[in-house]
């Protein structure tokens, strides 16, 4: 191993966050071959409210769970369309279940869609810079899913994937339920997730170690040596280098060994630090090459979506990033990030309007999102509503009292204001959270100090100031 590797393989125990398992099962919906999208089939039959054909389709894949659980991730690729903010979803749910009460798949649908819901508010920040509120409402919903994953666990006992979104919800939400280093030990639930999510939880930058994944790996040759997640998972610890090195920004480095990680097994993972690699090179033909020819096969696998809208914003082609993002949003009508990226884009296309109407959106469930709230004051701002745009900035700031990015745009709007005193307050905060915090860009400190300097001088900062001595004269004369 070489130095430089050697410094990127912290070892310790295995953490793995809720918000990190969610993306994971996200990722793990789409590692099967070329076929028509699930979720297509499936937003057809909730449209038409045939639940007779979902449960069919489901059953089928369900009776593929052999010994050790082989066939899960197929379900839960299926299982992948309630992962949705649709509004209508709720009340479809509602009828399937009085339609078939003793179903197991309308409980984990219910479940899925409540978990869903909970990240939506939740967001994807570290718990540092999550807002409490928003922690909050993500266990909440994650509370009610976990009924739902009880329910199905019942109805169908031979099923793993119940238990296995248990253990993902997060800490204290199903106190009494299964960990995930519980699951791998148990024959019982020895399943082709419970190996993925174990690997993916046994990377070093959730707090597991790369002995702890040559450990996992020994143990799926020897448990499920016919389970085709084997072939997937062989490359594993040159993924995780990868996506160490991409992280400490060797990019070259990154991308040979997401590269090996391919030649040892097709996995999706690898594919996306891939693409990453690709695009931190400056070389978005190749990465958008790479999403397109992997979307043939997994065509409802988020990431690999993102990829090819970064691609595409890479190369300038911000009508086609708009077009992608409603595709996703067809399943998944309000999800923020995407809401929020639609509206970034349509900003840089001069469609102040329709941007505002897609960031407002997106405050449905990012209302606790700093993001949201700073995309909102800077369109605002484009629009000239700048009482609105400070408004929306002040929440910002609120909800990232650390962000000099937020300070700093609450200092341009005041200053187009003519707002004196809140100016010279705005910026003396930037100043201080710049000492505080040391990420400030020593150009733009030394142009903020300037400004506060030169602010007096301002006309408006002089008539306020002429009119507080004229007020204070006459106060004096009386």
């Amino acid at each position: 191993m070489t130095p430089m590797l050697a410094r990127l393989r912290p070892a310790g125990p295995i953490i793995l966050s809720a918000l990190a398992v969610v993306a994971v099962i996200m990722l793990l919906v789409a590692r099967l071959g070329p076929s028509e999208s699930p979720v297509d089939v499936n937003l057809e039959r909730l449209a038409r409210e045939d639940f007779a054909a979902i449960e069919a389709a489901l059953a089928e894949v369900r009776a593929g769970i052999g010994p050790g659980g082989a066939g899960d991730i197929r379900l839960m690729r299926e299982l992948s369309v309630f992962h949705s903010t649709d509004p209508d979803l709720h009340g479809r749910l509602q009828r399937w279940l009085a339609w078939k009460p003793d179903s197991a798949f309308v409980q984990l649908a219910l479940g899925l869609r409540l978990r869903h819901i909970g990240r939506a508010y939740r967001g994807a920040r570290v718990v540092s810079r999550t807002a409490p509120e928003a922690l909050a409402l993500f266990k909440e919903k994650a509370s009610e899913a976990a009924i739902h994953f009880r329910a199905a666990a019942a109805l169908d006992p031979g099923n793993p994937l119940p238990a296995i979104f248990l253990a993902d919800l997060p800490s204290g939400v199903a106190p009494d339920e299964a960990t995930f280093a519980e699951l791998i030990e148990g024959p019982a639930r020895l399943s082709e997730t419970v190996f993925d999510l174990a690997l993916y939880k046994a990377h070093p930058k959730w707090g597991g170690s790369m002995e702890e994944v040559a450990w996992l790996l020994a143990e799926l040759e020897t448990r499920i040596p016919e389970n085709p997640a084997l072939a997937r998972l062989r490359g594993f610890d040159d993924f995780i280098i990868a996506d160490q090195l991409l992280h400490n920004d060797y990019h070259n480095e990154a991308l040979a060994y997401s590269e090996s990680a391919l030649r040892k097994g097709e996995n999706s993972w690898y594919v996306h630090t891939q693409a990453r690699a690709l695009l931190a090179l400056k070389r978005p033909e190749e990465a958008l090459a790479v999403a397109d020819d992997w979307l043939a096969r997994w065509p409802e696998w988020p990431f690999l979506h993102e990829d090819r809208i970064a691609a595409l914003a890479d190369l300038n082609r911000h009508q086609e990033v708009i077009a992608e993002v409603d595709r996703l949003l067809r399943h998944d009508p309000l999800d923020v990030s995407m809401l929020s990226l639609k509206a970034r884009h349509l900003m840089r296309l001069d469609r102040y309007d329709e941007a505002l109407a897609s960031i407002r959106k997106a405050a449905i469930y990012g209302r606790y999102d700093s993001r949201v709230h700073l995309t909102e004051a800077q369109i605002l701002h484009r629009l000239g509503d700048l009482p609105a745009a400070r408004t929306a900035a002040l929440e910002a700031v609120r909800l990232r009292p650390d962000s000099t990015y937020h300070f700093s745009w609450l200092l341009v709007i005041v200053t187009a204001m003519y707002d004196c005193e809140e100016s010279m307050q705005t910026a003396e905060r930037f100043v201080q959270l710049c000492a505080e915090i040391g990420d400030c860009k020593a150009d733009y400190l030394d142009s903020v100090t300037q400004y506060m300097a030169e602010l007096p001088d301002r006309p408006y900062c002089r008539n306020r100031l002429d009119r507080s001595e004229s007020h204070s004269t006459e106060a004096t004369v009386g």
